[in-house]
């Protein structure tokens, strides 16, 4: 059973890698091929369950389709957005630095003015 949602998918971009250097895929990896079938992201996989819930695969020239190529490459999807929001800040708290510092005299000047 799989806490995290990661180390699952890095199990589909193993089957995915596998299929890609056409190795075979390792019976540990079967619940992550369905994953990949029942996604969209491999073709020619044939998965099947028993009444134990096993999974029974065939597997007839397996190929990975567009849009698991795409989950294969971009390994982050939110990194895009997560950096774009770290920029924002960065660029806001800069400029806010940039004007206290360009009106440091006048501020200390006012500061002086208010406590004496």
């Amino acid at each position: 059973m799989y806490i995290r949602t990661w180390l699952f998918e890095k199990g589909m971009r193993k089957v995915i890698k596998c299929i890609l250097h056409n190795k075979p895929i390792p019976n540990n990896l079967l619940e992550h091929a369905a994953a990949c079938d029942s996604n969209g992201y491999v073709l020619g996989l044939k998965v099947n369950r028993s009444i134990t819930n096993a999974i029974i695969m065939d597997i007839s020239n397996p190929v990975v389709t567009y849009e698991g190529l795409k989950f294969y490459e971009f390994r982050h999807p939110n990194l895009k957005a997560n950096v774009s929001i770290i920029l924002s800040i960065f660029a806001s708290v800069l400029s806010l630095s940039v004007a206290v510092l360009s009106n440091l005299d006048d501020i200390l000047q006012n500061l002086q003015n208010y406590f004496l």
